[in-house]
């Protein structure tokens, strides 16, 4: 089989089996073999992958000659490319699901065997935050999340000046993981071509166990970000006032960007 990362190969295939990008699914096809290559090289030897998205098989392809896959594809008719194209491999499960629907950290746990798992995702952006989450939140057995993204969202990760579009997804990847761009990828890397750039970043998950009653903390304090954070806290029912804030070195009139990960911590402590 030829390179799918390749816009000849992906219009052959679309051709072949008689079908066209579905907005409904913001199907954009990568096309691009170096970023596939910077893709997969950053997945572990001895790491079993968990991809979402696989699309026509780009990144599956090359996954596959080193690592056990499953892949969640909400497509049934891209699910019936992939099964035929790699109808010979043994290390490929896809599966026709809707990834948001779907307890990743059971299925992490039933199939790992052991291993680590790395999470590979080329998703349409809108449901890029819901994995993020997912992953930080369901699973200790994730070593490595591996996600495509607009340019601008991950700008909001790696910009740590501009705190206007902080949100509770930047919270968990600054206190669960650790993070760096692996490479930009330009609009001209897929077919169709999008209207924005993307980038790909890494997250490497700490061995820190989820506190899920931090969690729920902190998607209360985002709750109404444009009210000042002591006033959003009253209103969810915490025992908060000015003392309480004083008592950690914040300001009563402080709101939810002005904190950093930490005064997360230490005002959740508080209020327990």
């Amino acid at each position: 089989m030829e390179t799918i990362a390749n816009i000849t190969t992906v219009r052959k295939l679309l051709d072949e089996y008689d079908l066209k990008a579905k907005k409904k699914y913001g199907q954009n096809f990568l096309v691009d073999e170096e970023t596939v290559k910077k893709i997969v090289d950053e997945v572990d030897d001895d790491s079993f992958v968990l991809e979402i998205g696989p699309g026509l098989g780009a990144l599956t392809q090359k996954l596959v000659k080193a690592h056990r896959v499953i892949a969640y594809e909400i497509d049934s008719d891209l699910v019936r490319v992939l099964n035929e194209i790699f109808k010979e491999d043994e290390n490929l499960d896809v599966r026709n699901q809707d990834i948001t629907e779907v307890d990743l950290g059971e299925v992490i746990r039933q199939e790992s065997d052991g291993r680590k798992c790395t999470v590979v995702s080329n998703l349409p952006y809108y449901i890029t935050t819901d994995i993020l989450n997912q992953v930080f939140c369901s699973s200790d057995d994730v070593e490595k999340v591996i996600v495509m993204m607009q340019k601008e969202v991950a700008m909001r990760f790696v910009n740590r000046t501009d705190r206007k579009d902080y949100n509770v997804i930047n919270v968990l990847a600054d206190l669960y993981s650790d993070y760096e761009p692996v490479c930009r990828v330009g609009k001209h890397c897929f077919y169709p071509v999008p209207g924005v750039d993307s980038a790909v970043l890494k997250f490497e998950l700490k061995n820190d166990r989820v506190d899920m009653a931090l969690v729920e903390f902190i998607r209360d304090c985002f709750s109404n970000r444009r009210k000042l954070l002591l006033s959003v806290l009253k209103q969810k029912g915490y025992g908060v006032d000015a003392e309480t804030f004083g008592n950690i070195g914040l300001s009563d009139r402080v709101r939810v960007e002005d904190l950093s990960v930490s005064d997360f911590v230490r005002l959740y402590e508080v209020t327990r």
